[in-house]
């Protein structure tokens, strides 16, 4: 679905942005006007149900579209704060897509580095508690197994050569 949600979304950024261009606006404005309408709104969940009222799509059908308009809602935010920076980077001028890439999500990579050595340290420490918690349980079964054991009965020196001989045949002969 989110794969989806990328087609939609850039094909119709590229169409609106072709389509301002067409119209001779700016670059600048063709970008921010073409990525500002490009996304999905309500309009799309009454364009669903009354293609599923009339069978022109199915009630799964439906569901995708109501899906990906969603996801596209929650999403607007973080599109558009991304067109904004994509669009001060191209008036940069930067040689290659990596470096567009590098240069959008600075803050990102910061964060998401930090975040991963804290996560880190984070799991080692709960895997040596939970190893230790393990450890610890392991020694009370051990314990609780010893004490459940019924006493051994001491063995003496007949009982010791009965065991080592076997059993007694008795001769009735």
């Amino acid at each position: 679905m989110l794969f989806l949600f990328l087609i939609v979304t850039l094909f119709k950024s590229a169409l609106n942005i072709a389509i301002f261009r067409l119209l001779r606006e700016s670059w600048q404005r063709s970008f921010m006007s073409g990525v500002l309408i490009s996304q999905l709104g309500e309009f799309s969940f009454l364009l669903a149900a009354s293609a599923t009222a009339v069978a022109a799509i199915s009630p799964e059908e439906s569901k995708l579209i109501i899906s990906v308009t969603v996801l596209s809602l929650a999403l607007s935010p973080f599109w558009l704060s991304t067109a904004r920076r994509l669009q001060r980077i191209a008036e940069r001028r930067l040689s290659t897509l990596k470096l567009v890439f590098e240069a959008t999500f600075v803050g990102e990579r910061l964060l998401a580095r930090r975040s991963s050595r804290w996560t880190r340290r984070v799991a080692e420490s709960l895997w040596t508690q939970a190893h230790t918690i393990k450890e610890k349980a392991a020694e009370k079964r051990a314990e609780k197994k010893a004490l459940a054991l019924p006493p051994q009965p001491k063995l003496t020196d007949q009982s010791k050569k009965a065991e080592v001989q076997g059993p007694e045949v008795k001769d009735n002969g």
